[in-house]
């Protein structure tokens, strides 16, 4: 068992995906997730974006990005046709990466193949 940690000392893991690829996300993390894991990390994706912060969403989701020691890059052909995801989150996942700044993972998300 791990031994709980504080929101503020949970490792943030950073969730990349393509809005249209919600479903198969939400599969995905589900496949993977072990409850004990909530006492250690914290998901973060555009899910915990707050509205009424008088804060964009853009900044919000940047410092997710910024702050994650763990980036998951769900790739799907929907992330590809995404300019968002090609020329910001992707791109400042791998400076990161290279840098040693955070861990970043490609995870191909197959076409029509939805886990249950």
């Amino acid at each position: 068992m791990y031994k709980s940690l504080s929101a503020a000392e949970a490792i943030p893991i950073f969730i990349s995906y393509a809005n249209a690829a919600e479903v198969a996300k939400n599969s995905f993390v589900a496949s993977i997730w072990d409850p004990a894991l909530t006492q250690v990390t914290r998901i973060d994706d555009d899910r915990q974006l707050a509205a009424g912060t008088g804060e964009g969403w853009e900044p919000q989701l940047m410092r997710m990005l910024q702050n994650a020691r763990i980036v998951l890059l769900l790739v799907n052909d929907d992330f590809v046709r995404s300019r968002y995801c090609m020329e910001t989150e992707l791109p400042l996942a791998v400076e990161r990466h290279l840098a040693g700044e955070t861990f970043a993972m490609v995870v191909r998300l197959m076409e029509n193949e939805i886990l249950s």
